[in-house]
């Protein structure tokens, strides 16, 4: 045996030993409980300042002097439950705020502006907007670390751990926390792939002809590369697409660009797996007769050809999940980069980020008198 098959046994026995499994399930546990209380209580403090600014800013007098106005004015910034949130470069835009009679009519574009100062750089909007989702996403995180360390990926986990710390880490180190934040999503969501692609062989594993050849498509396409290969692309582009925006074009442009080429990238990858997978997986079978060794169990035709799609069904699901799921988080980057104006926040928030119903015009019958 070489030293090189030697030690891949030992790391493979590590990774089955049970002890192992618990301790990574424990301190990812640990860090995780820690990391989203943190993240819900901060997020709980902005929703509670978010509701109290609007009616600290209508009671603010400047012709009154009091002491909010003074320090808006002066300070360009306003203290709530002991923290100061703003700062002195906004205080002469604070001191336009307010009109000839000492009030403030603006109450929500000041609140706006107050509310951007007061939400720490590291946390992203939509858990700002609604704190139970730091609470939704611990409890999705802990049931992900469970499932990967209970379920033979325990070891690539640590790997995947590690490798992410050391590829945010030195770019952080020089001011790149953007590019490392790029760079350390690649092997994270390139492990969360191979934990869906585990995932749906646990579904699938069911006493059914078309979940049996489902599962076999599924275990060919990573056997060979095919999938992980159409995957990484997707992995890769995605999570550096925000390196190749321009950061001074108005912020609904480098929204609408990054969603429009996420969104083409994961098309496209879905399209050419789907092509050459499918093509493959049956035409390869039929060259070299392993269908006929399949059709001569209790598989029938139809069974057959309805396991090749499902299982491709599977594949691209397992594709659009992590793909979806890195473009998401990718978005919330790339909106909270600063926007050059408030219409331009506006328009992020009430023109591109927002969902839309198709609708037709009701026409009331209008009877004889009225016409």
């Amino acid at each position: 045996m070489s030293a090189y098959a030697a030690i891949q046994r030992k790391l493979d026995d590590l990774g089955r030993a049970r002890w192992l499994r618990v301790t990574l399930a424990t301190v990812a546990s640990l860090i995780i409980l820690v990391t989203g209380t943190i993240i819900y209580r901060e997020a709980a403090w902005l929703q509670h300042f978010a509701s109290a600014v609007p009616q600290l800013l209508q009671e603010a007098n400047l012709t009154a002097k009091d002491a909010v106005s003074l320090e808006l004015t002066q300070q360009g910034t306003v203290t709530f439950d002991g923290r100061t949130i703003g700062d002195a470069a906004i205080a002469a835009r604070m001191t336009r705020a307010f009109e000839e009679s000492g009030r403030i009519e603006r109450v929500a574009e000041v609140a706006t502006v107050l509310l951007a100062y007061a939400r720490p750089g590291w946390m992203p909007v939509p858990f700002a907007e609604a704190p139970s989702l730091a609470l939704i996403a611990s409890a999705l995180a802990l049931l992900i670390v469970h499932f990967a360390c209970f379920s033979g990926l325990a070891l690539p986990l640590l790997y995947t751990t590690l490798l992410c710390a050391l590829l945010f880490g030195i770019p952080a180190s020089l001011g790149r926390s953007s590019l490392g934040l790029s760079l350390a999503a690649v092997p994270l969501f390139l492990f969360a792939f191979s934990l869906v692609i585990r995932a749906a062989l646990v579904l699938l594993d069911r006493p059914n002809p078309c979940c049996a050849v489902a599962a076999g498509v599924v275990r060919e396409a990573m056997r060979l590369r095919i999938a992980v290969a159409f995957a990484a692309i997707a992995i890769v582009v995605i999570p550096l697409l925000p390196q190749w925006i321009d950061p001074t074009t108005p912020l609904r442009y480098q929204v609408q660009t990054f969603l429009s080429r996420s969104l083409d990238t994961m098309y496209l990858v879905c399209a050419f797996l789907t092509v050459f997978l499918g093509c493959a997986t049956v035409a390869f079978e039929i060259r070299d007769r392993t269908a006929w060794l399949t059709l001569t169990k209790p598989v029938s035709r139809f069974s057959w050809m309805l396991g090749k799609w499902l299982g491709l069904v599977t594949l691209n699901v397992c594709v659009i999940l992590v793909a979806t799921i890195a473009m998401y988080s990718f978005l919330l980057q790339v909106r909270s980069r600063p926007a050059q104006d408030m219409f331009d926040a506006m328009a992020v928030r009430d023109e591109v980020l927002v969902a839309r119903v198709g609708s037709l015009p009701l026409y009331e019958p209008i009877d004889t008198k009225s016409l």
